[in-house]
């Protein structure tokens, strides 16, 4: 049995960013790990790759999803098959650092944390840099403040106690890892940050243009809203919540929003300022909603400080 099991899903990542992904995790200065990846969708185009590096090295374990289930239920069902007392995530196109495993057990255990995340770096499809998150909370103390009004805990950085994952991921579509960290909290588990970047992560065309990022929205409204007041949210009444005042308009002008911001950090990152302060006014004009989500962003910050 393997001290760290890491849990990588994948559904049709292309074998470049799958090998950049599975790479890092094996390069590892940590050697007593399994990568267990979860192959949701029978039809992945890299199936042949996956099946020749599992053969290659004995710490890749494979699973098979005979059809489609979403994050939630292969995640679920990895937790099932695994034994181990510690349990990291993985995203299928992001990249760990080679210390990553090893400097997040050594602060887990010296704050007696049950989950820790980290800063990440953002990368393009490429790979070029795009720019840091934000500073994050990173004593379990702030980072259980700031949960009430944003995750502040990256999900592609989790490492924890199998305890903690084993709470499993519940049906909460597109907020399931906030929902674990937030029940996690209430029920007194410890959550943490470490304050380096140790993990890249990959920004798509489709993260900025996604659809349902207000609906996403809606639902850690709710989360939220009941953590504070010390209840585990009930998902039927999350799905109520997060479907009320979901039209297309309020959708169409969040995900503009969205994508004004993240033209501005890129004419931020190439010092264009001038054209950047010229997108700020039509930045925070498009959503109320748009603009709730960076004010809850930033209140979480000023928690964590």
């Amino acid at each position: 049995m393997a001290r760290i099991a890491i849990i990588m899903p994948t559904y049709n990542e292309e074998r470049r960013l799958l090998s950049q992904a599975i790479d890092s995790i094996l390069q590892q200065t940590v050697a007593d790990f399994e990568l267990v990846v979860i192959i949701d969708n029978p039809d992945h185009k890299s199936n042949d790759y996956l099946e020749t590096i599992a053969l290659e090295d004995e710490r890749i374990t494979l699973v098979h999803n005979d059809e489609n289930i979403g994050l939630a239920a292969s995640l679920n069902k990895a937790l099932d098959l695994v034994d181990s007392e510690y349990i990291a995530r993985m995203d299928a196109d992001d990249i760990s650092c080679p210390n990553r495993l090893e400097i997040q057990l050594r602060y887990l255990e010296g704050m007696n944390a049950s989950l820790v995340g980290s800063q990440l770096s953002v990368i393009d499809e490429t790979g070029a840099a795009l720019y840091d998150t934000p500073q994050i909370p990173l004593a379990p103390e702030k980072v259980s403040r700031a949960l009430r009004f944003n995750n502040c805990v990256p999900h592609p950085s989790w490492f924890g106690k199998a305890e903690l994952f084993k709470l499993g991921y519940r049906q909460i579509p597109l907020c399931e890892d906030y929902d674990l960290l937030l029940r996690a909290a209430l029920l007194g588990m410890r959550i943490g940050n470490v304050g380096q970047k140790l993990v890249q992560y990959r920004m798509t065309s489709n993260s900025v243009s996604r659809t349902n990022l207000y609906t996403q929205f809606r639902y850690q409204k709710y989360l939220s809203k009941c953590y504070a007041h010390g209840q585990i949210a009930d998902i039927d009444k999350a799905a109520q919540y997060a479907n009320s005042k979901n039209d297309a308009k309020r959708r169409e002008k969040y995900c503009e929003a969205n994508a004004r911001l993240n033209q501005t950090l890129e004419l931020l990152r190439e010092k264009h300022y001038g054209k950047a302060a010229m997108g700020v006014i039509p930045l925070i004009t498009k959503s109320a909603s748009y603009n709730e989500k960076m004010l809850r962003f930033a209140l979480a910050s000023r928690v964590g400080q």
